[in-house]
């Protein structure tokens, strides 16, 4: 199975240290060599929106151009799942198999009311069914708030429904705080960092949760 890892990439790393300090030398930028082996290209924001068209913004968010990904798999034949590798005890998996709808024996995987919860660097949202919230937290601080996006209307997220469908906002932001709270699922804190990014996120609203730097919830 292949999948890619986060949508497209929107930062510079090549104009900075260590990189840059290889581009001329190791590294061929000229037009001619790009997408060889000795190129290390990053095309930055606005060609990184573009990448995830239709799809809205981009890797390190948590809109649908953050988040869906392509991917493919192929199995001629499956493996019989061990409970041990070389010794340890394999723990065993948490969530549903993709196999049935891989075998055509259904045609999704969770059922409309799973709940579903993401967080990195503050960017965080909750999706249950056609529903889903998101806080933008690259917003300026006075703007964060959550949106509200109907996907199965409108799945490239061009239309805030918080204003014209309270209700359904606030039952996405309870589900929120159930999640934060660890009520349907598990947080599953990482990478370093995570103090700096809690000061960044704090001037959010106390509702929309406090912030690790990768806090990820996934429906039990």
């Amino acid at each position: 199975m292949f999948m890619s890892d986060n949508g497209a990439e929107a930062s510079r790393r090549d104009l900075v240290p260590p990189i840059s300090e290889h581009v001329g030398n190791e590294y061929d930028h000229s037009l001619e060599n790009l997408g060889s082996a000795n190129t290390y290209v990053m095309y930055g924001s606005n060609w990184a929106n573009a990448s995830s068209s239709p799809h809205f913004r981009r890797k390190a968010t948590a809109f649908e151009g953050g988040i869906k990904v392509p991917a493919f798999a192929h199995f001629p034949r499956l493996i019989a799942p061990g409970t041990t590798y070389r010794g340890s005890v394999v723990v065993p998996i948490q969530g549903r198999s993709l196999l049935p709808m891989l075998a055509g024996e259904t045609g999704e995987v969770h059922p409309p009311d799973t709940v579903l919860g993401w967080e990195l660097l503050g960017q965080r949202a909750v999706r249950q069914g056609q529903w889903k919230i998101v806080c933008d937290q690259r917003l300026p601080p006075a703007q964060r708030r959550w949106q509200l996006f109907d996907l199965a209307a409108d799945p490239f997220e061009q239309h805030d429904l918080s204003s014209s469908n309270p209700e359904r906002l606030a039952t996405m932001e309870r589900l929120w705080e159930r999640l934060r709270r660890g009520e349907r699922g598990r947080v599953l804190t990482g990478l370093s960092g995570g103090r700096r990014a809690a000061r960044r996120t704090a001037a959010a609203p106390r509702r929309r949760g406090r912030s690790s730097a990768h806090r990820r919830a996934a429906n039990a």
